[in-house]
């Protein structure tokens, strides 16, 4: 009872409450600032999901800070305590390697920007948004099941980020003159830009000479998410323009020629 009296009456628990005390106010302050960066992320052109794994790491450090400094208060030897944990972290590290993974995983697509949320990507079969991610894992919205996707951040080397823009291949007939083939590709791109959620479309010119056709290129910009519907509506417009200027889709044909030499 006396050493707790001593105690309380010493300034060590009331040097612990205020380190304890500044800081929470350094997190909230933190906190609050950070939550502003985030609403204009988009203005200030800084990520929100760095912004976010920032935030917790900061927290973990402001904590970690605040315990050792109230163990020394209190006359606690932290360096005796840290040789112990360092050998029993290395025996828990041991035990946690892929947990180890997917932090290293997901600090580098922190560090390299690689996507963040928001974002449409690849993973595998699956194509949608990445709707939430964190130094663990990442989740993705699958857009053609609805589905979500939680994906260990140690696997996400095989992600893939989608761009923002389709190719749409044109087929001419040989017999059509280059020239009047371009105006025909230019007039399915203007129409093509009327394409609901079309932000632009641009044609790129002569792609390949096949067996049966030519085959004319655009560009179609447009949200990741929309891309299968924009190419079925410029599939469309291709149809729409050749009925009415006449022309046909060209289509592989074999031309067979008979030897009458040997025919009585």
């Amino acid at each position: 009872m006396e050493e707790l009296e001593k105690y309380l009456l010493s300034f060590k628990p009331w040097v612990s409450i205020a380190v304890l005390i500044a800081g929470i106010v350094i997190w909230k302050l933190i906190k609050h600032f950070t939550k502003g960066k985030i609403r204009d992320h988009k203005r200030i052109k800084i990520k929100e999901g760095s912004i976010q794994i920032a935030v917790n790491i900061t927290k973990y450090i402001i904590a970690l800070l605040v315990i050792i400094m109230i163990l020394q208060i209190n006359g606690v030897n932290v360096s005796a305590m840290a040789t112990g944990l360092g050998i029993a972290g290395v025996m828990v590290g041991f035990a946690l390697q892929d947990l180890l993974k997917d932090l290293i995983m997901g600090a580098g697509i922190v560090w390299d920007e690689f996507f963040t949320v928001g974002d449409y990507v690849k993973y595998k079969q699956y194509e949608g948004v990445v709707h939430q991610f964190n130094l663990k894992t990442t989740k993705i919205l699958d857009v053609n099941t609805g589905s979500m996707i939680v994906v260990s951040n140690r696997n996400l080397s095989e992600i893939e980020l989608i761009s923002d823009w389709c190719d749409v291949n044109i087929p001419a007939s040989y017999e059509i003159p280059a020239e009047r083939m371009r105006e025909i590709c230019r007039e399915i791109a203007d129409r093509c830009c009327a394409i609901p959620n079309v932000k632009s479309c641009d044609f790129l010119g002569t792609d390949k000479f096949d067996n049966s056709n030519i085959q004319y290129r655009i560009r179609i910009h447009c949200k990741e998410d929309m891309k299968n519907p924009v190419r079925r509506a410029a599939l469309g417009v291709i149809q729409d323009v050749y009925a009415g200027k006449g022309l046909t889709v060209p289509y592989e044909q074999l031309d067979v020629h008979f030897d009458k030499r040997g025919i009585e």
